[in-house]
């Protein structure tokens, strides 16, 4: 049986028309441009991994942390 948060998670991702383990796009204000991401769900955490193309941030590690951060918290914003 889905636990509260998976329930909230799931109508979240449903909301924003996301589908688990297809790309997606999000405008990064940091980086002024759309960063294209992976988004999964194992064991009621959301794992994001961004695209392979998204050198750029792959390469730094700081701007790594921050971009998924931002990514995490535009999904999770009305939770």
């Amino acid at each position: 049986m889905d636990n509260k948060i998976t329930i909230l998670w799931r109508q979240r991702l449903m909301k924003l028309d996301i589908k688990e383990g297809t790309q997606q796009k999000f405008y990064s204000e940091r980086l002024e441009r759309e960063v294209r991401f992976y988004i999964f769900h194992k064991e009621n955490i959301p794992i994001v991994i961004l695209h392979d193309h998204e050198r750029e941030i792959l390469k730094d590690h700081d701007l790594h942390k921050l971009t998924k951060s931002d990514i995490i918290n535009y999904l999770t914003k009305d939770l």
